[in-house]
C-alpha cells in the first residue's frame, strides 16, 4: 500500500519504522522482489527499532540469535543514508525507539523486564553512530 501512495503523492515524505513492517509480513524483507527504493528514497527520519518476523521489537539487538535481523535493520538504515545522502542530506536522524509500551519482553508469571529499557535505547545509539561512521558514501547514487 505504501507504494501505492508514494505514486500517487510522490512529494510524500516518511519515518521508516521498518520493523513493523518486518512483524506484518512475519519475515525480513531481503527477498529480490522486495525492493524498497521508492519508500527508501522518501525517508526523512529513522526509528531504529530491530523487529523481528513476530514482533516488532527483539528482546535485545546485541543478542547473537537477533544478528540477521539486525543485519536486515542496519542494511535498510544504510541504504536509507546513502539515498539521503543522494538526496543533498546533510544532516539525518535517527532515534532509537525501543519502547516499553507492549514491546518490551517480560519473563512469564514474575512480569520482570528481560532487558533494561534505558541500556537497550543506549546500545542502540552507540551501535547505530559506530554504524553511520562505517558506511562507504561513494556507494551513493543520485535516484533522479
Amino acid at each position: 500500500m505504501t507504494l501505492d501512495v508514494i505514486r500517487q503523492v510522490p512529494a510524500l515524505r516518511f519515518t521508516s519504522d521498518i520493523s513493523h513492517w518486518v512483524v506484518v509480513c512475519e519475515r525480513l524483507l531481503d527477498d529480490t522482489e522486495d525492493d524498497l527504493t521508492p519508500f527508501v528514497e522518501r525517508v526523512h527520519h529513522i526509528q531504529a527499532r530491530v523487529g523481528y518476523d513476530q514482533g516488532p521489537q527483539v528482546p535485545h539487538p546485541a543478542a547473537a540469535e537477533y544478528s540477521l535481523p539486525l543485519a536486515f535493520h542496519q542494511d535498510h538504515w544504510a541504504s536509507v543514508w546513502r539515498s539521503q545522502a543522494a538526496r543533498g542530506y546533510r544532516t539525518t536522524t535517527l532515534t532509537p525507539e525501543f519502547g516499553r509500551d507492549g514491546y518490551l519482553h517480560h519473563l512469564p508469571f514474575t512480569d520482570v523486564p528481560v532487558a533494561d529499557l534505558s541500556q537497550l535505547n543506549e546500545w542502540m545509539v552507540d551501535a547505530e553512530r559506530k554504524h553511520f561512521s562505517q558506511i562507504n558514501f561513494s556507494q551513493t547514487t543520485d535516484p533522479r
